[in-house]
């Protein structure tokens, strides 16, 4: 899963935690609220007055995510870990292997350099590939890992997903950037 490039400039995060959920209204007048049963998310971002050579690589990142590819920002604006779990290991891995396989594609969801760890395993790993059935990692297990086992993620990642209009950004008097973006939490 890529990472949203912050970078300089970075000006407002205005997080908005949301219920969604049905409304209704009775024949007699009564309101009634009925929760979908989750929360999540709802930023708006924006970076002020970047260079061009600043707002490139944040231009480029949001026109290659497109407004419906998922990816993920460094830290939940709550500060709490959600279930960091990217996926399972598929089969039983003795300590010391390199090549884990993955009972479900993590391909999309972890790149080279991301930091796991798993569940029976509290040793922080780097990833060096990710392949659709397997991630490689840059040093060896240090304990076995069982059929099953979480692969979870160590960074407090939000998985979110553009929603405002993607065509946000404009170029100012002067030379200068503003980059206007809505995000909403992906719940995975």
């Amino acid at each position: 899963m890529a990472s949203l490039p912050v970078g300089p400039g970075f000006a407002y995060w205005d997080p908005l935690d949301e219920e969604p959920g049905y409304r209704s209204e009775t024949l007699s007048g009564t309101r009634r609220f009925r929760s979908r049963g989750f929360k999540r998310w709802r930023i708006a971002c924006g970076w002020r007055d970047l260079t061009t050579a600043e707002a490139k690589p944040i231009i480029a990142f949001l026109r290659a995510r497109g407004e419906r590819e998922i990816f993920q920002v460094a830290n939940r604006p709550d500060g709490l870990d959600p279930d960091r779990t990217l996926g399972r290991v598929d089969g039983a891995h003795a300590s010391g292997e390199t090549t884990i396989a993955t009972s479900s594609s993590l391909f999309g969801r972890v790149d080279a350099g991301h930091k796991i760890t798993f569940a029976d395993d509290a040793a922080e790993h780097t990833v060096s590939a990710v392949t659709d059935d397997n991630i490689t990692l840059t040093a060896a297990t240090v304990a076995a890992l069982a059929d099953d086992t979480k692969i979870l993620s160590v960074d407090r990642l939000l998985p979110v997903r553009l929603v405002g209009p993607l065509e946000r950004w404009n170029y100012q008097r002067g030379g200068l950037w503003n980059i206007d973006i809505e995000l909403v939490e992906e719940l995975l």
